[in-house]
């Protein structure tokens, strides 16, 4: 799922209201840019230093389907883009020999729709 406050929460509800009696979008002002930077700093999370790597799969459609998903997307450092588990595990089989050797190779992230899967080195 992609990470979309609870729009129940009385915060959340408050400054969408706040938002909507401005005349203004509160899903595109606030639940998207929230989401993007809660998912940008879970991708964060898995990239710290150089020699940091992994895999990051967004498996919800909503990412590739929906006009938003393109921000989400755009809030995301740089990365490869992969569509395919073929491609998911060549970069794996790229990515695993450097993580467990000392001394950084570079990073280098990737992103997969269909599952969307992000892979960072």
């Amino acid at each position: 799922m992609l990470p979309f406050a609870v729009p129940t929460d009385p915060v959340v509800a408050a400054r969408a209201a706040q938002i909507e009696e401005g005349g203004g979008n509160s899903f595109v002002q606030y639940s998207v840019p929230a989401a993007a930077i809660t998912l940008k700093q879970g991708v964060g999370r898995l990239v710290r230093t150089q020699r940091d790597g992994g895999i990051v799969a967004i498996l919800d459609r909503r990412i590739v389907t929906r006009p938003y998903g393109r921000v989400l997307i755009a809030s995301l450092p740089p990365a490869r883009r992969l569509t395919t588990l073929d491609q998911v595990r060549a970069f794996w089989e790229e990515l695993a020999p450097t993580l467990v050797r000392s001394r950084p190779h570079g990073r280098s992230v990737a992103f997969v729709p269909r599952p969307w899967v992000a892979s960072v080195r």
